[in-house]
């Protein structure tokens, strides 16, 4: 084993095995495997590695999702070891991606080699490199998505092509983004991984809804159950998949299930938030108890399940039973978070926000919109609140985004890009930006903004709607 001494956070054990991995890949072509989902695995040629700390798996993840841009050394110190004196932070960084590289193989292969080395490095920058033989299941779940958002159909809920996307996308999701990684005293870094968390888990949940619904429309009771429960399983609060469940019991001849399912559903709410269900979801439930949601007669054309049965302990609907529903709509695109209270008061405000950006198409001035005030005065949830509002006005889409883990202004258009879903792209990102949203009426909820106004960076010249959250209150600085 090989000890080092001397630095806080740097009494890193290596085992052995640890850099015989580096050695077995010279001479051959190496392959990373990264996957994020349901926590951190990282293997190179098949073989796992061995890190030494959680921080050099929160360093190689940071740099592997945020591959599109290189990094300053300043920043990265910044990111994980917040409360170091600046010259301790990078002088632990400097070891940490010292022992990296190693593990990598990267110091055999040369600290340029664009073509094999998995870090790019010069004195001042680090940047993970995507051409370097690898696969990273964040990527691969985005690109499928991305596919279906650029893919020519007339619906995407019965585009053969993009289900079959859908369906693969969803496979990859296994859990919360680094949902194990244990990083102590990164403020930042939480910050950042918490967003990545909700955005990926919004997109999951609404790849099930359309493969849910999709599956209502074809009549495939039990794809329908299967993809509702496991909107469930990541978001156990969400009514949208609740809702599905019990249709898809009912419409399957379980009316009994949906109605315990219901009942389940009335008491999380009432334990977790002290509410009870909405008033449509009170309406299905005494329709369904009501028998007015029943299957209709088998279709002869009934096509097989798209998904996998849902688990045994489960009341299992059949695919074959069909029914006469009504029309499915196409889901809104948004991601905003879900809020754990109901939301009271401030109708003046919200009613002057709603009116600015209806009015947006006639007057450019409406297009951006910031609210200030003291810091805990309720700015992102008044936000959060007239978004939801106006979800309706802006049919190609309402996204939040949180800019608290960045660092420098030109790190906001790839943030925003990111909430969009966008694929990385090696051009200027505002330029990107500027290309994909010219001719779509989008809403932009940028929150965490302040500390990045020392250097505007031209957001209400996008194109499209921008709601700008400002939250006045002090924040850490990180020069670099």
């Amino acid at each position: 084993m090989t000890k080092l001494r001397g630095y806080r956070d740097m009494a890193l054990l290596i085992p052995a095995s640890a850099w015989q991995n580096a050695d077995e890949a010279i001479g051959m072509v190496a392959h990373l495997s990264l996957r994020f989902f349901g926590g951190f695995e990282a293997s190179l040629n098949d073989a796992p590695l061995a890190f030494a700390t959680d921080k050099a798996r929160a360093l190689l993840a940071y740099l592997a999702i945020e591959s599109n841009q290189a990094h300053t050394r300043s920043s990265l110190a910044a990111l994980l070891w917040a409360d170091y004196p600046e010259e301790n932070a990078r002088t632990t960084l400097r070891h940490v991606l010292h022992l990296l590289r190693q593990l990598l193989g990267d110091d055999a292969r040369g600290e340029t080699d664009e073509t094999a080395a998995y870090l790019l490095t010069t004195r001042q920058t680090l940047q993970f490199n995507v051409a370097a033989p690898h696969t990273l299941d964040i990527a691969t779940f985005t690109n499928l998505l991305n596919q279906t958002k650029t893919h020519i159909h007339d619906r995407l809920e019965s585009c053969s092509t993009c289900l079959a996307q859908l369906r693969q996308a969803v496979e990859l999701y296994r859990g919360n983004f680094l949902g194990d990684l244990a990083v102590h005293d990164s403020v930042v870094f939480d910050e950042w991984r918490t967003v990545q968390q909700e955005r990926l888990r919004l997109l999951a949940v609404n790849a099930l809804d359309v493969l849910a619904r999709h599956a209502e429309a074809t009549q495939d009771f039990g794809g329908m159950a299967t993809y509702a429960q496991r909107q469930i399983e990541i978001d156990p609060l969400g009514e949208g998949a609740h809702e599905q469940l019990m249709r898809a019991l009912a419409l399957a001849g379980q009316r009994s299930a949906a109605v315990v399912h219901f009942g389940s559903y009335v008491r999380l709410l009432r334990d977790e938030l002290g509410i009870g269900p909405s008033e449509a979801l009170n309406h299905l439930s005494e329709r369904i108890r009501a028998g007015l949601i029943t299957p209709a007669a088998p279709a002869a054309s009934a096509p097989a399940a798209s998904a996998p049965a849902p688990a045994a302990s489960a009341p299992v609907p059949t695919s074959s039973a069909t029914a006469t529903t009504a029309p499915i709509s196409a889901p809104l695109t948004h991601n905003l978070p879900a809020q754990l209270t109901p939301f009271f008061g401030r109708e003046e405000e919200l009613a002057a926000i709603k009116t600015q950006l209806r009015s947006a198409e006639v007057d450019t001035a409406s297009r951006l919109i910031t609210l200030i005030g003291w810091g805990g005065s309720g700015k992102t949830r008044l936000a959060i609140e007239a978004a939801r509002l106006c979800l309706d006005d802006f049919p190609d889409g309402v996204y939040f985004v949180s800019l608290a883990a960045l660092i420098k202004p030109n790190q906001i258009a790839p943030a925003i890009a990111a909430s969009l879903g966008l694929a990385p792209s090696s051009g200027n990102p505002v330029n990107v930006l500027q290309s994909a949203l010219r001719t779509k009426h989008v809403l932009l909820v940028l929150d965490n903004l302040e500390h990045l106004l020392a250097h505007p960076n031209g957001d209400d010249e996008l194109g499209c709607a921008a709601l700008i959250v400002q939250i006045c209150r002090p924040r850490p600085m990180y020069m670099c």
